[in-house]
């Protein structure tokens, strides 16, 4: 990427059909702020919402997993009735070049979640389990953030950079996304139209 002349690298989430390739604000607001990170947060919806959030650990910027989470902790409040622990990272994330070489020199940690994982038993039947019956280990590029004294943080709007498709039915699920999307894309041609 150097040899090519790529100075900032975006990484995002294939699963929220809402997420922008190219941010222009928070473009402009990373590299306004001189810092090597930017990345989107959006208000929690309710405590128990399956999204990472945001937090201050030692003077550092880090995300704690919602699995990770202790629940009593995302119940908390401010004196305004607030989530404490409310600004969920959407994986919506810019690295400068510099950043992901420092990144990639550190071992960041793993997160372990227990998961229910189908599989084929002995007479090839398929199984599906309605409890965990495996751990899946896994790295996420937000635990880069913990490395710099600094990054940028940009809140978005649900309704314009968020439609996870999370499940296969339900909350978070391809209807769901679907409704939001086309809801967007509708606000976004009324508004041209105006």
């Amino acid at each position: 990427m150097r040899k090519r002349g790529v100075e900032w690298i975006f990484i995002g989430s294939v699963d929220n059909v809402l997420l922008k390739l190219v941010d222009t604000f928070l473009i402009g607001a990373t590299v306004s702020r001189n810092t090597k990170i930017g990345t989107k947060t959006i208000l929690k919806k309710a405590p128990e919402e399956r999204v990472g959030v945001f937090c201050k650990r030692q003077g550092k910027v880090r995300v704690i997993e919602y699995t990770e989470i202790p629940e009593d902790i995302s119940y908390k409040q401010d004196e305004f009735g607030e989530l404490i622990f409310g600004e969920a990272h959407i994986m919506c994330n810019l690295f400068h070049i510099d950043a992901l070489e420092k990144a990639s020199t550190k071992e960041l940690m793993y997160h372990v979640s227990e998961k229910e994982t189908g599989y084929i038993d002995k007479f090839g039947q398929v199984v599906r389990p309605t409890e965990p019956n495996c751990y899946k280990f896994e790295k996420f590029i937000f635990d880069a953030f913990s490395l710099f004294d600094d990054i940028t943080i940009v809140r978005g709007i649900r309704e314009e950079d968020f439609a996870p498709v999370k499940n296969l039915t339900g909350e978070d699920s391809l209807e769901t996304a679907k409704v939001l999307y086309e809801n967007y894309w509708l606000q976004k041609s009324f508004i041209g139209k105006q």
